[in-house]
């Protein structure tokens, strides 16, 4: 007779052992997560600049289809270009630009009913929107990410919904001055870049007709203001120092800090690209401090005062202060064009 087998109660977790595996999985992923997130913010900075990368051999392409010319606002004052009869009423500089950014935005977004800016002469997008001239001679279609710093969150939103933006649905948006959401200036805001070229690319090294100077009432450091402004018209040959010399730059510095930090602060950290299309992570402190494109004979640097609106990067300024006077540094490169922002002093441009 086969003898019965009794049946075995199965053992479970004690408590203590239970407790033992939550704590050592607790700690794998104390461990893991500062390495997860390091390689998420290395992956973040590499897309930037690939962006950067990508948009340097752009305007290089640009450059050698029209004569060496540097890409940039090129309509006139007496130019009629547009198959809008609404963008070819303009009187000044200022306004033939501001109708051929709406002229590239309508062929481009397909939204023939952006309304005309209206431009005052202290409106000056090329930092922000040179970008859209080498989109139109690619045939790309706009809003493009490619121009958007992967931690620019605010500029990414905007782009999903231009049309919202412009409704005002978005709680952080520009909220004063000329280029304010709800401004005919401020259509422009979602197809702008976090990557902004250096004003040199636009306007004299120096002297002259053109003034990339400070900051006025408003506290709009990305303005800059064009007296009797003659634009354009840089050549990629004027650049003395293509490997020294930023071409563009992000308005903050994204990756390296807790804080978003505005570019023109010392500690800022970002990386930048250069006229000969590299793209490096440098410090804004080892830059060549730059100086007044007015003043060229002097030791003067340009100043910004940085007032940052609630959007913008963390809001505040570092110190807690409503504004910050700050150095140009490599905006406002002494020299222009024919001057270097690294590896190498400051080039004689007259000063004393």
């Amino acid at each position: 007779m086969k003898p019965v087998h009794s049946l075995k109660k199965t053992r479970g977790f004690t408590l203590i052992e239970l407790l033992v595996v939550i704590a050592i999985i607790a700690l794998l992923i104390s461990i893991l997560l500062p390495a997860l997130g390091e390689a998420r913010r290395a992956g973040k900075q590499a897309v930037c600049m690939s962006n950067m990368r990508q948009m340097g051999v752009a305007a290089w392409s640009y450059s050698s289809d029209f004569d060496d010319d540097i890409p940039a606002f090129s309509w006139e004052w007496n130019d009629q270009l547009s198959e809008w009869d609404d963008l070819n009423q303009h009187g000044s500089g200022p306004e033939a630009i501001a109708d051929q950014l709406i002229d590239i935005l309508r062929h481009q977004t397909g939204r023939e009913n952006m309304r005309k800016i209206t431009a005052g002469r202290f409106w000056f997008p090329q930092t922000r929107a040179t970008h859209l001239v080498m989109g139109q001679y690619l045939s790309q279609d706009l809003p493009r990410s490619v121009v958007a710093c992967p931690d620019d969150r605010n500029l990414l939103m905007w782009q999903k919904d231009p049309q919202g933006f412009e409704q005002g649905v978005f709680s952080l948006s520009p909220e004063r001055g000329v280029e304010s959401y709800d401004s005919s200036a401020g259509q422009y805001w979602p197809y702008s870049a976090s990557y902004q070229f250096v004003p040199a690319t636009s306007g004299n090294d120096q002297k002259g007709d053109f003034y990339h100077g400070a900051v006025f009432q408003g506290g709009w450091h990305r303005r800059i203001l064009a007296h009797k402004a003659l634009l354009g018209g840089r050549r990629m040959d004027h650049v003395r120092f293509p490997s020294q010399k930023v071409y563009m730059h992000d308005s903050h510095a994204r990756h390296f800090s807790k804080r978003v930090l505005y570019f023109a602060y010392e500690q800022a950290r970002q990386p930048l690209l250069m006229f000969d299309s590299s793209v490096s992570i440098r410090r804004t402190n080892d830059s060549n401090i730059g100086f007044k494109p007015n003043q060229p004979d002097r030791d003067t640097v340009t100043t910004i005062n940085y007032e940052p609106e609630v959007w913008e990067g963390d809001g505040v300024t570092l110190s807690g202060e409503p504004s910050e006077a700050l150095n140009g540094y490599f905006r406002w490169t002494r020299g222009g064009l024919k001057g270097l922002d690294y590896g190498g002093t400051e080039i004689n441009s007259g000063q004393r």
